[in-house]
């Protein structure tokens, strides 16, 4: 597993934009956790609700009536 790390941090390690580097995350974290869906969340800071900035494995309608509250 360590070694599956490290090459996720070398793999997600370039400058990138944070789009790319959002999506490299929750790959790496896929596959080494061996999941069939994940999604990456990020608190909005204006509603301080939790924003879905991206999924694998979820429908589009489960994702758009999804909302979280933080806390």
């Amino acid at each position: 597993m360590r070694r599956q790390i490290d090459a996720l941090v070398r793999k997600i390690g370039y400058p990138l934009e944070p789009e790319t580097t959002y999506e490299r995350v929750l790959d790496g974290a896929i596959k080494l956790t061996g999941a069939e869906a994940g999604s990456l969340v990020l608190v909005d800071e204006e509603t301080r609700l939790l924003d879905i900035r991206f999924t694998k494995g979820f429908s589009e309608q489960t994702v758009r009536n999804l909302n979280i509250s933080v806390g």
